[in-house]
């Protein structure tokens, strides 16, 4: 699922600007994104350290940044979205961490 989620967000990316439901910004749909993502990262690589999640999604949302910037797509590369993506990246990272350290210590108390 990660990867296929890795996907389908550079390929929205990629598309010239999309008006959709609600219309939020694409500030706002990169947080999604890369909250998603690091979520469904952790979940498939369990066992990888905080730093190649942090390191592999920041250069994912530098790459959709970078590719936003040609002409044909029509959309603007962002440092903000950029910084969005990453706050979202350690957002996910954190819940997710707390929330398995806190299962896995209820499961040694039950025991």
């Amino acid at each position: 699922m990660f990867f296929v989620a890795a996907l389908f967000a550079v390929t929205m990316a990629s598309l010239p600007d999309l008006h959709l439901p609600g219309n939020p910004s694409d500030t706002v749909l990169h947080i999604l994104a890369f909250f998603v993502l690091a979520v469904l990262a952790q979940l498939a690589f369990p066992i990888a350290r905080i730093w190649v999640f942090l390191l592999g999604l920041g250069t994912l949302g530098a790459g959709i940044e970078l590719i936003q910037i040609a002409p044909i797509i029509n959309r603007d590369a962002s440092l903000t979205d950029w910084l969005a993506d990453m706050v979202a990246v350690v957002f996910a990272v954190a819940i997710f961490r707390v929330n398995r350290s806190l299962f896995a210590s209820r499961d040694l108390i039950q025991d």
